[in-house]
């Protein structure tokens, strides 16, 4: 990258940093104050659970802008420094220059749009589903194991005896645990609670 254009986008970031610092009172909005002491309320507790409700909302709110620019300013920091040490402008996954017109959008970039579209695209991936999923996924689907005569369904069947998420009216059909997870007939206690249960 040619200095003009880093004197340019170095002017850019720091004029951003200056518009930052000068357009809010340094992170303080009230929160040093309790809820109560901001709202002259005796008490954040009410006979009426919504009085406080919008109080609530704004100072969430409040914080969420705040973090915010936080992240924001530590980005532009961040893009400060490598000017400073002279690798702004190349991309930091692949290496390749990023263009100047992506850096003209946004002068914090550190990933050229190609390789920040494959990111955000496995970040979203990821987070479609629980990570606990990946774990149980290859420990259902692999082969193996101490016992090769005891096969996943027999596992499945002995974990559901000490019951799952699942209650008998998710499943449909069954009227009990002990119905829905174990083929052993019913017990003469058990025959005796379900007819009274019928009844």
């Amino acid at each position: 990258m040619e200095k003009k254009d880093l004197y340019h986008f170095k002017k850019r970031l720091l004029l951003e940093r200056k518009k930052m610092d000068e357009g809010h009172d340094h992170g303080h909005l009230g929160f040093e104050e309790s809820l109560t002491g901001s709202t002259q309320e005796l008490s954040a507790y009410d006979n009426h659970p919504a009085d406080l409700g919008t109080e609530t909302y704004e100072r969430g709110k409040d914080l969420g802008l705040q973090d915010a620019k936080r992240l924001l300013r530590a980005k532009i920091d961040e893009a400060l420094e490598r000017i400073d040490r002279g690798d702004y402008g190349s991309c930091m996954v692949c290496g390749e220059e990023i263009p100047l017109a992506r850096l003209e959008a946004l002068p914090y970039a550190v990933n050229c749009l190609a390789c920040q579209e494959r990111l955000e695209k496995e970040e979203n991936r990821r987070s479609e589903r629980p990570v606990e999923e990946e774990i149980l996924d290859a420990h259902l689907t692999d082969p193996g194991g101490d016992d090769p005569g005891l096969d996943r369904e027999e596992i499945q069947e002995q974990l559901y005896r000490y019951g799952t998420a699942d209650s008998p009216q998710d499943l449909g059909g069954e009227e009990s645990y002990n119905e829905l997870y174990t083929d052993e007939p019913l017990g003469v206690v058990e025959r005796v609670e379900k007819e009274q249960t019928e009844e």
